[in-house]
């Protein structure tokens, strides 16, 4: 009887420790996200003076944008399950040609969020954020002219020019929908659209230096996006 008895109690805190790893596994469950969205850049009035030189212009406006994100569902954020941690982290690759001048664009960005379920019902999540990040700005404009000779392409050599804005501060506002396709909720489909607030107006620099009539370029606009997530 004593042997019968100790395995019960054996087996009772084995259940019971299962159950409670599987609940605390459900306190703590990241999302990774694949995004693919619109973004809108504020390049300012750099394409203004690259038209007037004749040289091409970025791309600014809502642009193919390329993301990746980071969830962190702890239900323990302010003893209240419906709140979450995101960081995002996204890019944007351009090119234009013009007048025997090429011209790249590389834009980068990076945020981190505070999200607050207000909807939770039947694998259907509605969700608001609050976040700040920051936005890089890289124009390369490179000399293609073709100079007829190997002498003449030497002394073209670094007819090329990196133009930068490193430091545009934003606050973002946001909403989404997330609908998880299977009933474990471990990957779903959304999407989410918002604005962002620019903090201030950066001066583009060339070689690290930025001068009196530097155009300046800002981190606001709108964004749309679709997401799939895997917990």
């Amino acid at each position: 009887m004593k042997k019968i008895i100790t395995i019960l109690i054996s087996y009772f805190g084995f259940v019971c420790n299962a159950q409670t790893d599987e609940v605390d596994s459900k306190k703590f469950r990241l999302e990774l996200s694949a995004v693919t969205a619109f973004v809108e850049y504020d390049f300012g009035g750099l394409n203004e003076m690259l038209k007037s030189k004749g040289l091409p212009q970025a791309k600014d406006g809502l642009q193919s944008t390329y993301g990746f994100k980071i969830t962190d569902n702890t239900y323990d954020i302010l003893s209240k399950k419906n709140f979450f941690w995101e960081v995002l982290v996204g890019v944007n690759t351009s090119k234009n040609n013009a007048n025997g001048h090429s011209l790249e664009q590389l834009v980068t960005f990076g945020e981190m969020s505070l999200g607050y379920r207000f909807f939770q019902k039947d694998r259907h999540n509605i969700y608001a954020r609050l976040g700040h990040g920051g936005m890089m700005y890289n124009v390369d404009i490179h000399n293609n002219s073709d100079s007829g000779s190997f002498s003449g392409a030497l002394d073209e050599y670094g007819g090329s020019v990196k133009i930068r804005s490193r430091n545009n501060q934003y606050i973002s506002l946001g909403a989404g929908y997330d609908w998880a396709i299977d009933k474990e909720e471990d990957v779903l489909l959304g999407f989410n659209l918002g604005y962002r607030v620019g903090l201030g107006k950066e001066s583009w620099e060339i070689k690290g230096r930025s001068y009196n009539e530097s155009p300046e370029s800002s981190a606001r606009g709108f964004f749309i996006g679709l997401l799939v997530s895997f917990r």
